[in-house]
């Protein structure tokens, strides 16, 4: 609420207030590090009395793009025939173990698409290198290096990691393909100044060739991860907008106490379709 105070001119709180009801989505073009534009939370004084809306992303489809990234790559139905899921094979993660099966079954075996899984580090690179799927899934542990954001990394088997500045030379070639990315992991949203600009997972995978991201702010519960992940397919399954998926996928997340729910943060076009396999008519 304070940030909403501080940051909202009142000629935009207004307009806000007159609308609210019919903006379907908000998308912010923003190249700051810091201010968690999804979770401003709209207030106004009224009849003496203050009053609240509710979070930003939790009322509308919600987005976020990088100002200098490339031109949308999702603008209307795109196809989904192949996934790749990343899960370390030591992880200490159950319920990653659980969402890697649930994808494998549920998108593989029922019906029918391609889906593949990396457990080690140089498979990882591979797929970077020579990629190509549709959907590229992470589900691991995630670590935000604040000193710099390029050494932020998602953790691997035996103790290596995959860091953002490994999104170069070679490692970019998976973007010809313009996949939707997956960081379910803790902070994989988080973005910092480095020597050269603004860095973070969404901005190397975006200008990699990414055509939208969804990571996370902070922390995650392992448990909430999995329930978004499930719901978020299910979601883009039904037809649902990407924007729309993310936040019906957040929105089932809550709960009471445990902020993790609103750790999810979507880069793309939020009124964007991705039809996977066979689920949608």
């Amino acid at each position: 609420m304070t940030f909403y105070d501080k940051l909202f001119p009142d000629g935009l709180k207004d307009f806000y207030y007159e609308n609210q009801k019919d903006i379907k989505s908000i998308r912010v073009f923003s190249d700051e590090p810091w201010i968690p534009w999804e979770i401003l939370k709209p207030n106004r004084m009224s009849n003496g009395r203050t009053t609240e809306e509710e979070f930003l992303c939790e009322k509308h489809s919600f987005s976020r793009w990088v100002p200098d990234g490339p031109d949308d790559r999702i603008k209307e139905n795109r196809q989904i025939k192949k996934i790749k899921v990343i899960v370390p094979f030591d992880t200490n993660l159950k319920n990653a173990k659980a969402e890697r099966d649930w994808i494998k079954n549920e998108f593989g075996t029922k019906y029918g698409l391609d889906i593949s899984v990396d457990e080690k580090y140089k498979e990882v690179v591979n797929t970077l290198e020579n990629g190509d799927f549709d959907i590229l899934h992470f589900s691991t542990h995630g670590r935000y290096d604040p000193i710099n954001p390029l050494y932020s990394a998602l953790k691997m088997e035996k103790g290596y990691e995959i860091r953002v500045d490994r999104i170069g030379g070679k490692a970019k070639n998976f973007g010809i393909y313009s996949p939707l990315v997956v960081l379910n992991a803790c902070m994989t949203g988080s973005r910092g100044y480095s020597l050269t600009g603004i860095d973070s997972w969404a901005t190397s995978f975006i200008k990699a060739g990414a055509c939208a991201f969804i990571g996370t702010m902070w922390s995650v519960h392992d448990k909430i991860a999995s329930t978004f992940t499930k719901n978020l397919y299910e979601q883009l399954a039904k037809g649902e907008t990407l924007g729309q998926a993310v936040r019906i996928s957040r929105n089932k997340c809550k709960q009471d106490g445990n902020p993790s729910w609103l750790s999810y943060q979507l880069y793309g076009h939020p009124n964007a379709k991705i039809k996977i396999g066979s689920l949608v008519q």
